[in-house]
């Protein structure tokens, strides 16, 4: 010591060439000079040589190197004499050394401070540096840290020529040049001293809660994250943060994340037994109350938790980590979910939005091992909190569905079976919770053809057949598979939820029957179903249409009853009930009606069934109801039973039937068991024949004229024509409904009739006969029609006369075409009309033609009108008119009038090009169409004329 002071840089030397000799039994045998130096030190020896003992430190490095040094003899010795130090011994060592660091550059504390971690890593009891030391080099301002006036004792001695000015000259301007790589060096020693902190921190060395407050700052501002704050309240010191900024492309953020990331997952690690300083502190009460959470063992980490949750909590892309940092976070929460007290209400908003933040990376792009740790976090959450679990589990299903339906096929990979293995667990946990209520509810319709998420494949996936409900309530055994089903009957009409959810429900319940499990369901559910459906039809009597659909419910009840044919008994009654409701208050489609009526036809076989098809019936009932009162049925689902009833009756449609009718679960058509298409109402069409043509019959009900108003006409017709195909017999019924005191309504019936047989190519019907009657009713109507052609009409299309005589040329032109098709040459027809149509048409003064709103203008121009259809369709009885359009163009006042004239002259010299007959036939719907439309109007303004009337009080 003597030497030392006076100029240590001697002993240093010898130090250093002993133990830096390339010969191991020289480093051998310079241990035993340095254990006797550091066994010899007592406290008067540490008093006297005070100021001299930081020139011991790095002497004490090279004793503490020697544990790993490359020769085994002098490692198994170095060891051995270190073991054999005494407790005063180590401390004056780690005096000396703590002194050295107090005195140190950062370069020198670099290396000081990694043999402290490694020296406390091999002996976690050592405290190889105090506490205050080492929290106020933490805390030190950047200048501080990187001080070059502070003294390195090794340079002395590498560096002894440097006495000569020339050389201190070239050593200041080396210093210079290293001034760039100071506060580099200044930062890599502050990361090592925040490693060994917390590396002494998780070795559970004596701290107090004032220091780990002290370190808590540190470590969250060395972190990045904002809004630092340490402050004392109520006694207590507080560190209070804001979110973490990260940027991946500062690299000393990045190494604090490292080290810091690797020092948090330790301290949460870390768990030893209460002091029993601690427990004898304790009161009495405080003892007892507290007796089972001292038998546990503590742990530092609970100081960190928030930082630890707020690594995913402050919206940083954790995508863009590294595979190995983004591992040791998931690790840390991992053992915080595990081994820490999560049920604390301070943490259950942070542990929620970190959870929320976790389970949304399962849908991105990181690595299958840190997948496996997410659903190890999550699967140890649902294990430890059912509360926390629950307000994450929708979000937990969703993204592990996303996850199951990307693997798809591959069932065997260990995240598959992971993610199953959860969900089962999540299932089975709160099946009895409204958990499958829930999650039909947040998979909307609109999902259902999303390829990212096939929630029905999830649980056809994770439930197996035998796996049974944990619920010691249940009366009976509740098979897993089962409870989706169970659950909406029983919670669905208990919650208060929007119409357009409450359909969604009930989707997605179809859907799981449908594709998950269609049978077979106990009679218990049965029952509960059957109440279900009386309770929901109760329930929705008041709702709009448009705001929910009724039409899953059909599908599951043609499962139902399709599977379970001998429980009908409890299911079709209130399923009936539920037909009418749709059918008079909802809105349905097709397919699910279809797939109604060929549930009952499995039926039908069992003995006591009704050989007739219930639902059928009931579709029958209310057309005729509908058709004889359309103001009962909606005309939305009016044309849809029509068109139902009508694609029943044409064979073209066999293949959409069998298509919707095959879609249901149960057995399919086999070569030894063949598909057959069986007509539904064969037996009870004839029944709508009188109403169908009462219904031809009428004016449109609405005051407008749409697209499916001429929709179910034309359905109509085709109907009728459809019967009276079937039944030859029918076309006599239909003439004889026909009145001819009913101008009107013959009119309208034949307009529709006749197009619709012309619609028909392969009609057999024979018409002919009914030609006279056809005659006659045309020239009633054009002799007695009640038009004043000498009083001008601007209004005359709406008129009852206006309509008659469209619909009667009208009518003419079917029945050209009609004949045309039957080759019906003969000139019967016009012989018995022309003379009617002449004496009309001598009825218009030409020198009315040109004044504003003059009717025989549009007589005239049907006329005409009818002569180019002629030509179109190529009759040969135009030629019959010629003299009658000559006359019209000598008398035409009207330029338009004169063109048209002409133009159906030239026809006479040169015919125009044949339009087919299918051309022409849409041409008169088109005219049909116009004219339906005129009279809709005419209604609207008769009813706002009678309102007004009413309104002044006439």
């Amino acid at each position: 010591m003597k030497l030392m002071s006076n100029d240590p840089r001697h002993f240093h030397a010898c130090v250093f060439h002993i133990f830096e000799d390339q010969n191991w039994e020289i480093r051998y045998q310079g241990l035993d000079n340095l254990y006797g130096l550091f066994t010899k030190m007592d406290a008067a020896f540490q008093t006297k040589w005070l100021p001299m003992l930081s020139y011991l430190g790095p002497v004490f490095s090279y004793f503490v190197c020697s544990l790993w040094d490359k020769e085994e003899y002098v490692r198994s010795k170095a060891f051995g004499l270190i073991r054999t130090f005494g407790t005063l011994h180590l401390r004056s060592a780690f005096r000396c050394w703590e002194a050295y660091f107090l005195t140190a550059t950062d370069r020198q504390r670099t290396s000081v401070i990694k043999l402290m971690i490694q020296l406390n890593a091999l002996f976690p009891d050592w405290q190889v540096i105090q506490w205050e030391s080492l929290l106020e080099a933490l805390e030190a301002k950047q200048s501080d840290k990187a001080d070059t006036q502070s003294v390195d004792i090794l340079e002395r001695y590498m560096r002894s020529s440097s006495s000569n000015p020339r050389h201190q000259d070239d050593n200041e301007e080396e210093r210079n040049e290293q001034d760039d790589h100071l506060l580099v060096e200044s930062e890599n020693a502050r990361v090592l001293m925040l490693t060994l902190a917390l590396q002494m921190l998780g070795s559970h060395l004596p701290v107090d809660t004032v220091q780990i407050s002290r370190l808590k700052y540190i470590l969250v501002d060395s972190m990045g994250f904002n809004d630092c704050r340490r402050y004392v309240t109520s006694g207590e010191w507080v560190v209070t943060f804001g979110s973490m900024t990260y940027d991946p492309a500062n690299p000393l953020q990045s190494a604090f994340l490292i080290a810091t990331s690797r020092g948090l997952k330790k301290i949460m690690d870390s768990f030893a037994p209460l002091p029993a300083e601690t427990v004898a502190s304790m009161a009495p009460d405080v003892l007892e109350r507290n007796r089972v959470e001292l038998a546990e063992n503590s742990s530092p980490g609970v100081h960190f938790i928030d930082v630890v949750l707020k690594l995913f909590n402050s919206g940083v892309d954790v995508t863009m980590l590294n595979h190995m940092m983004l591992k040791t976070w998931l690790e840390t929460i991992l053992i915080v979910m595990y081994k820490h007290n999560i049920l604390e209400r301070e943490f259950e908003h942070s542990i929620v939005n970190c959870m929320k933040q976790i389970i949304e990376l399962l849908t991105k792009e990181i690595s299958e091992e840190n997948k496996l740790l997410i659903l190890e976090i999550l699967k140890c959450l649902l294990r430890r909190s059912d509360h926390l679990t629950a307000m994450v589990l929708s979000k937990q299903i969703m993204a592990l569905g996303k996850l199951m339906t990307k693997l798809g096929t591959k069932m065997n990979e260990p995240v598959f079976l992971k993610a199953k293995e959860f969900l089962k667990s999540a299932f089975l946990r709160f099946a009895v919770a409204g958990l499958f209520v829930l999650m039909f509810k947040n998979q909307t319709v609109s999902d259902s053809n999303n390829r990212d998420v096939d929630l029905f494949f999830v649980l056809r996936t994770v439930i197996d057949p035998d796996d049974i409900v944990p619920d010691e309530d249940m009366r009976e055994v509740v098979y897993l598979r089962d409870q989706p089903v169970r659950d909406v009957l029983d919670k669905l009409m208990k919650q208060q939820m929007e119409r357009k959810a409450f359909s969604t429900v009930l989707y997605n319940m179809c859907r799981y029957v449908e594709t998950v499990h269609s049978h077979p369901y106990s009679e218990s559910i049965l029952n509960d179903y059957a109440v279900f459906l009386n309770t929901l039809t109760k329930h929705t009597m008041g709702w709009r249409r448009p705001e929910w659909d009724i039409n899953p419910l059909f599908t599951m009840s043609a499962i139902l009853l399709k599977e379970h044919p001998y429980h009908y008994a409890i299911l079709l009654p209130q399923v009936q009930n539920l037909f009418r409701h749709g059918i008079q208050s909802c809105t349905i489609n097709a397919e699910s009606v279809v797939k109604l009526l060929a549930s009952y036809t499995v039926i039908i076989s069992i003995p006591g069934a009704l050989p007739d098809n219930v639902f059928a019936q009931i579709i029958v009932e209310e057309v005729r109801n509908g058709l004889n009162s359309r103001s009962k049925l909606h005309k939305d689902t009016m044309l849809v039973l029509l068109e139902l009833i009508l694609w029943d009756s044409k064979p073209e449609y066999g293949n959409w039937f069998a298509t919707v009718e095959q879609s249901l679960p149960g057995e399919q058509p086999t070569a030894t068991t063949p598909y057959r298409r069986t007509r539904y109402f064969d037996a009870s069409l004839g029944s709508l024949l009188e109403p169908l043509v009462s219904f031809l019959k009428l004016p449109p009900a609405s005051q407008q004229f749409t697209k499916k108003d001429f929709k179910t006409y034309n359905t109509v017709a085709e109907l009728i024509v459809t019967l009276c195909a079937d039944d030859n017999s029918n076309v006599y019924r239909v003439f004889g409904l026909q009145k001819l005191d009913e101008t009107r309504h013959c009119l309208r019936f034949l307009s529709w009739f006749l197009l619709a047989v012309l619609r028909e190519p392969a009609s057999s019907l024979l018409l002919a006969e009914f030609e006279d009657t056809i005659i006659e009713l045309l020239v009633q109507t054009l002799n007695s029609i009640p038009i004043d052609f000498d009083t001008p009409d601007i209004n005359f299309s709406y008129s009852p006369a206006g309509e008659s005589i469209v619909l009667s040329f009208l009518i003419i032109k079917a029945w050209v075409l009609l004949m045309l098709r039957c080759e019906d040459t003969r000139p019967t027809f016009w012989m018995s009309l022309w003379p009617a149509m002449r004496r009309l048409l001598s009825r218009i003064d030409p020198e009315t033609l040109g004044v504003a709103g003059n009717i025989g203008l549009s007589v005239w121009n049907l006329f005409l009108s009818l002569l180019q259809y002629l030509f179109a369709c190529r009759s040969a009885i135009v030629m019959i008119g010629h003299r009658s359009n000559e006359v019209g163009q000598e008398r035409a006042a009207l330029n338009e009038f004169k063109s048209q004239v002409n133009h159906i002259q030239r026809m006479f010299t040169t015919p125009p090009v044949q339009v087919p007959t299918a051309m022409l036939n849409d041409q008169l719907f088109l005219e049909l169409r116009d004219v339906m439309r005129l009279q809709a109007e005419t209604i609207m303004f008769q009813s706002s004329k009678a309102a007004s009337s009413t309104a002044n009080g006439i």
